[in-house]
C-alpha cells in the first residue's frame, strides 16, 4: 500500500518510515500538516494516511478535514496523538478520521490497524468496481 505519514518529530517519522518500508509499504513522508495536504495532490494518491494530530502549520485534524472536503476518494485516515482525554476521540472521529492510535505507538498495534485499513480499502475498491459495472450496464 502507498501510505502518507505526516509527523513533525523527525525521530518518530524515521521510525514510521522504517517500519512501513519493512512491512512492504511505499511511504510518502511529510514533516508538517501543510506538506501533508499538498503531497496527495502532487503524487499518486496514497490509500492510507497516518497523521499526527499536533503538527506545525496545519494539525492532523485540519489535514483530515481538507482531504475529506475534496470528495475525491480521500485515503483511509489513522490519527496518532499523545492526547489522553476521552473527548479527543470524539473530536477526531467528528473530524473524519477512520481510526485513532494513542502515542507511544506500539508497532504491533500500528501493523494490526494497517491490516484492517487495507481490508477496508480493498472492499471499497471492489464495491466501486461493482457500482461502475452496474452503471455501465444501464
Amino acid at each position: 500500500m502507498k501510505i502518507l505519514v505526516a509527523e513533525d518529530d523527525p525521530v518518530a517519522l524515521d521510525m514510521f518510515e522504517g517500519l512501513l518500508a519493512k512491512w512492504g509499504h511505499e511511504v510518502i513522508a511529510a514533516h508538517d500538516g501543510k506538506e501533508a495536504e499538498r503531497l496527495p495532490l502532487e503524487a499518486e494518491a496514497p490509500t492510507v494516511a497516518v497523521l499526527d494530530w499536533v503538527m506545525p502549520k496545519r494539525s492532523g485534524l485540519d489535514v483530515c478535514r481538507t482531504l475529506r472536503a475534496r470528495g475525491d476518494g480521500s485515503p483511509y485516515i489513522i490519527l496518532i496523538t499523545a492526547k489522553q482525554e476521552k473527548k479527543d476521540i470524539q473530536t477526531a472521529f467528528d473530524s473524519g478520521v477512520d481510526d485513532f492510535i494513542r502515542k507511544p505507538v506500539a508497532p504491533s498495534e500500528l501493523r494490526a490497524r494497517l491490516k484492517a485499513a487495507e481490508r477496508i480499502v480493498t472492499l471499497q475498491a471492489r464495491l466501486q468496481e461493482r457500482v461502475q459495472v452496474a452503471e455501465d450496464q444501464y
